[in-house]
């Protein structure tokens, strides 16, 4: 009866040390620790060690608290009553040794790793990174302003071009097709947003490649079939927003085209324009993202993704244009 008496007191009190224990943070934690160790010197060593021969410099016993008497414990059962790992009051013990009198947790507080980051390159960084963020608002704010100007100008026009993920085709559902070649199927956007329209250029890899003089292609046929040639003392500019992909749009055969099309008088100015690189989500990216239809689409052949596509959208259906060899 008495064992059992004192092993509910020991319950008991394991339960309220631990609620008193996790009411402090790490350091705190550590001086609670520190009070339950006692350090002392060796009171019998092993063999013939003596004092000169043996390792030992120390030993330490354990104590708590039980019906506001301390009695002792082993370090299994210290462990146990506060969910702390055996290393952790080897750190202590370690601590005792050098005469610590106050333990502090110094994690991440030395100074013996000299590629860390320092403070100020840590400033530098988030001032560049809100830049970063301004620049990129900025470019969307212009984006917004130059079509509310298409909008209410007829002479302004503002193209957002961008494109696609690559379409494979055969769509199979079985899971061997993923190591089977499939065909590349290839689409470019190109969104009016004065008027809120959408033309798809689409083709696949025997016809053409994605580079610079396919989209650069795509937007001669796109200029063709959409405007005519400006009469005399006539003006109409243009401006052209997409990401910095420089393979497909940061290029000087996109500027050669532009100049073409001023020079045969489809334009009087063109303006290209960039969104921040990160931040390049434009209306033309917005209405690719028809994911649920290319999921649930069973294409076997190129020419098929044009029914898919023409039919992503149903409140206003996207104009698509197949592109052959002679087109580019």
């Amino acid at each position: 009866m008495l064992q059992e008496g004192l092993c509910y007191a020991f319950h008991s009190t394991k339960m309220k040390l631990f609620d008193e224990f996790y009411v402090f943070y790490y350091n705190g934690q550590s001086q609670f620790l520190y009070k339950c160790i006692q350090i002392m010197d060796p009171v019998k060593r092993r063999g013939n060690n003596s004092d000169e021969t043996s390792r030992r410099k120390c030993t330490f016993r354990y104590f708590t608290t039980v019906d506001h008497k301390q009695i002792e414990v082993c370090m299994k059962t210290l462990c146990d009553i506060f969910s702390v790992t055996a290393r952790r009051l080897q750190v202590l013990q370690g601590k005792m040794k050098e005469g610590i009198q106050i333990p502090t947790d110094k994690r991440g507080k030395h100074t013996n790793r000299p590629h860390a980051v320092s403070d100020q390159l840590r400033d530098m960084i988030k001032v560049q990174s809100e830049l970063h963020h301004c620049k990129a608002e900025a470019a969307y704010g212009m984006l917004k302003r130059d079509t509310d100007l298409a909008k209410t100008n007829e002479n302004v026009i503002v193209s957002c071009k961008d494109l696609q993920q690559v379409l494979s085709c055969p769509t199979l559902k079985h899971s061997s097709v993923y190591y089977q070649r499939q065909l590349s199927c290839y689409n470019l956007a190109i969104h009016n947003m004065g008027k809120g329209e959408a033309t798809m250029y689409l083709w696949y890899e025997c016809l053409a490649k994605r580079g610079s003089a396919e989209v650069a292609s795509c937007m001669l046929n796109y200029i063709i079939d959409t405007f005519e040639v400006l009469s005399p003392n006539q003006e109409r500019k243009l401006i052209v927003w997409s990401d910095r992909c420089i393979g497909q749009n940061n290029n000087w055969r996109m500027i050669a085209l532009y100049r073409y099309l001023i020079h045969t008088g489809y334009f009087s100015q063109i303006e290209q324009k960039f969104l921040v690189s990160g931040h390049s989500f434009c209306p033309a990216t917005e209405i690719l993202s028809y994911r649920k239809k290319k999921r649930t689409a069973d294409v076997m052949v190129p020419g098929e993704w044009k029914y898919v596509i023409g039919e992503a959208c149903v409140l206003r259906p996207f104009t698509v244009r197949e592109m052959y060899q002679a087109d580019f």
